[in-house]
């Protein structure tokens, strides 16, 4: 799939987003999608050394996902019951995946801070609120750009992630189901006018 086409489907998730939790993504979150900036980041890397939760320090290389827990509950391997919308992480709302790392672990994006800051979730720590851990996420910048500043250009990570062609294919095609049934929808309430 071609970037201008990911792009469209990132905004379509953001916007998604909005309208299921009723909160918006940052202005700088939004730009990073829109001006095709995201897709920079692919493939580059959390630099040697960096301390995650429950990893030896490492470098971990970054893909960019689907901002979405939706449709990584439905094609990234993350569970439903923990991220969906009436998921056990209560957060969820609040936060947004942007790049992936080793398996189901991501870079997330706090909606409500205006500059974006930016955490490590891993699904299977959600509900960790001691050793740092803040709502589920373990904090690594305040900032969107401060995040992007640390990343670096490695031939060979510690943690190394591929990205998957075909997530983003199924996405594209879950939001086209979406689309069909609101037009289905929209379809029956003027039929019963």
């Amino acid at each position: 799939m071609k970037t201008a086409a990911r792009i469209q489907l990132c905004l379509a998730l953001l916007d998604q987003h909005r309208k299921k939790y009723g909160v918006r993504a940052p202005k700088r979150l939004v730009e990073l999608f829109e001006s095709g900036a995201a897709f920079e980041l692919e493939e580059k890397c959390l630099p040697k050394g960096s301390k995650m939760p429950g990893f030896e320090p490492g470098s971990f290389r970054l893909v960019v996902a689907p901002p979405s827990w939706e449709a990584l509950a439905s094609f990234g391997g993350l569970d439903e019951a923990v991220v969906g919308p009436e998921g056990d992480w209560e957060f969820a709302k609040d936060y947004l995946p942007i790049l992936q790392a080793e398996q189901s672990r991501y870079i997330v994006v706090e909606l409500a801070s205006a500059k974006g800051a930016v955490g490590w979730f891993e699904e299977e720590a959600w509900d960790q609120e001691t050793k740092g851990y803040k709502k589920g996420v373990w904090p690594l910048a305040k900032s969107l750009d401060e995040f992007i500043k640390t990343l670096v250009t490695l031939e060979k990570a510690d943690f190394e992630t591929e990205s998957d062609e075909e997530t983003w294919d199924d996405v594209a095609t879950l939001l086209e189901d979406e689309d069909e049934d609101d037009d289905d929808d929209d379809d029956e309430d003027a039929d019963d006018e």
